[in-house]
């Protein structure tokens, strides 16, 4: 069975490393046969704010997004329609890399310069939910790398039952 260590968490006060967990769980009997840590596979995603958004003046399934990304206000097309003012998003910036082989470039979309993408769970790799953009909670803190948000990097524990 596997278990994520911050599900676990949620249920319980743990005060030790996962590695240590582990190692008291198969001493009492409940053979951890792996610790197992998972990183996410993007690159210079960054927690945004959208602050504004209008229906793209040539396409009626795409919407003009101005999103505060902590450093700057970036105008990105989206055609996600799950989205609204105010939603904390996952911000791929220029230069990004979202599993690993793919670049995040600077690009018109139907004549109006995107710089960047907001992006879903399975374009982050996390779930293989396509369904619309990853709306994050809003605790998360603005401008910090998605990759440093809690419950994005875990480590499992693989425990034989």
């Amino acid at each position: 069975m596997r278990i994520p260590f911050e599900w676990l968490k949620d249920f319980l006060v743990i005060d030790m490393e996962p590695h240590e967990v582990a190692s008291r769980l198969t001493m009492r009997g409940l053979e951890v046969e792996a610790v197992e840590e998972v990183t996410p596979s993007f690159h210079g995603v960054v927690i945004g704010r959208i602050l504004e958004m209008e229906k793209h003046p040539k396409a009626d399934n795409l919407s003009l997004c101005k999103v505060d990304t902590g450093r700057e206000t970036l105008a990105i097309v989206c055609g996600a329609g799950n989205i609204s003012v105010g939603d904390k998003v996952p911000v791929a910036l220029v230069g990004a890399r979202l599993g690993g082989d793919f670049l995040i470039e600077k690009r018109p979309i139907r004549g109006i310069e995107s710089l960047g993408m907001l992006c879903s769970e399975k374009e982050l790799g996390i779930s293989d939910d396509h369904s619309g953009i990853f709306i994050l909670p809003d605790d998360f803190v603005l401008g910090e790398m998605l990759a440093d948000a809690p419950g994005i990097r875990d480590v499992v524990l693989d425990v034989s039952v």
